[in-house]
């Protein structure tokens, strides 16, 4: 029997679809863990947990020497969680590259529930209607929104061609 060697253009072809096969695996929503139908009162109540993936740059709070994931993680979310038991937040840091890598979730349905962003980046998400309508969720908590907040950065979380409110105000520096 002839052995025939591998030539470098059958090795570069069979790494670039072991590549391709680790980036299409990687971009898969992952798989649901199966539940067991007899739980518990207290895994059933585990189970109910709410948890928010909360997903921001790592800015400068205005605070010196605070940074905004750990006021964040030390004192917003606790007060969060304490206003609303049953509900965990979890901090997400955005690293480099992080538009693309938050498009990427988006597309695979593993996207941050929050994202702490701005233009232009939530006007392309808009775009790939990758965004969920904030508005029902404005008018009934905050029914007076469109009186509180400042109109020409308020205008900018609507957008016109899908018709959502696709973001909320978080901070506003106009000194």
């Amino acid at each position: 029997m002839e052995s025939k060697l591998r030539t470098r253009r059958d090795f570069l072809r069979g790494s670039a679809i072991a590549a391709g096969a680790a980036v299409l695996t990687a971009c898969a929503p992952a798989a649901q863990p199966a539940g067991d139908m007899a739980e518990s009162g207290d895994e059933m109540a585990a189970a109910e947990e709410i948890l928010i993936r909360f997903a921001m740059w790592d800015w400068y709070a205005n605070t010196p020497g605070v940074r905004w994931d750990e006021w964040n993680q030390t004192e917003a979310f606790p007060l969060f969680e304490e206003a609303n038991p049953g509900t965990k937040l979890e901090w997400e840091p955005l690293g480099s590259g992080w538009p693309d890598k938050i498009l990427t979730q988006m597309a695979a349905g593993t996207a941050p529930d929050i994202i702490s962003t701005w233009s232009p980046h939530i006007d392309t998400w808009a775009e790939k209607h990758q965004l969920l309508d904030l508005q029902p969720l404005i008018d009934a908590d905050i029914p007076n929104a469109d009186d509180i907040y400042i109109g020409f950065a308020w205008d900018q979380m609507w957008d016109p061609f899908n018709n959502i409110r696709m973001g909320m105000l978080s901070d506003l520096d106009i000194t």
